[in-house]
């Protein structure tokens, strides 16, 4: 009997197949993973810094925060539009000497790691993307910070199958990959998945832009004026010792945090870290 269903499963699962292929190619969606793929390459150009040994270095890597909230979001599609953000920005910004097969391995690895540790993020640690609560916090900030380990890992693995390659390599370029992936974790998706979730809840959104009070504009504004006198202090000067005022970039941060929430504290680290 097995073998009779068989056929018939197979083709249960071609159909399946070909309509979530059809799901995919439709308007909207297409026109969403082309717009997704084109922010991914404009950001890591606006962040890239430079290549070392085939990896590249970036304080801070914000395309792979949005990347990983649209595969939390949607689907494991995006996981497919971020192996192609990956793969032209590996040729156009970056402007490697990698081979293509190398190329097509680090896309890869970035694609399949992040899109796996989005779905443990769902399915196993049960995280909801309305992110209600600080248990979901920290369920999606383990997941991409065990992505971003393992990418960092692999590459070092990688890196050091070059016999020229030592301890100093990984310190200069797969330490800062890993770094820069968990910062754009960290700051990018959680703002992603709560304007998300504004966006969805038009009767909120409404209401909230209605009531906008002018107190919180100026709470704004006081906000950007002492985050950027810290930044001043800490970048703004040639003393070698003034980067130990980095602590002062906490204090706005925590404010608006305790007077605003989950919301507040998305936007004040996304406006510090831009800073």
């Amino acid at each position: 009997m097995s073998s009779m269903h068989a056929p018939w499963a197979l083709l249960t699962r071609a159909e399946a197949a070909r309509a979530a292929v059809g799901r995919l190619a439709r308007g909207p969606d297409l026109v969403g993973l082309l717009a997704f793929i084109l922010a991914y390459v404009a950001l890591e150009w606006v962040t890239y810094s430079h290549e070392y040994r085939g990896v590249p270095v970036t304080p801070w890597n914000p395309g792979l925060g949005i990347a990983f909230g649209m595969i939390v979001l949607r689907s494991a599609a995006y996981g497919l539009a971020l192996f192609a953000g990956v793969v032209v920005a590996e040729i156009f910004v970056l402007q490697t000497q990698l081979p293509w097969a190398s190329i097509l391995l680090v896309a890869v690895v970035v694609a399949a790691t992040y899109t796996g540790a989005a779905a443990v993020a769902r399915r196993r640690l049960h995280f909801d993307v309305a992110m209600g609560h600080v248990r979901d916090v920290l369920a999606l900030l383990s997941a991409g910070t065990a992505g971003a380990a393992i990418v960092a890992l692999l590459f070092g693995t990688l890196l050091l199958t070059d016999r020229e390659a030592g301890n100093d390599d990984l310190s200069k370029s797969v330490l800062p990959l890993f770094v820069g992936d968990v910062i754009g974790i960290a700051v990018v998706t959680p703002l992603l998945l709560r304007l998300s979730r504004l966006w969805r809840q038009r009767a909120e959104r409404a209401r909230w832009l209605r009531t906008l009070p002018l107190a919180l504009a100026i709470e704004v504004a006081l906000f950007a004026l002492v985050a950027g006198f810290a930044l001043w202090m800490i970048v703004g000067s040639d003393r070698p010792n003034d980067y130990k005022y980095f602590s002062l970039l906490f204090l706005p941060v925590v404010v608006v945090a305790v007077r605003h929430g989950i919301d507040g504290s998305c936007l004040a680290l996304a406006g510090t870290q831009l800073g």
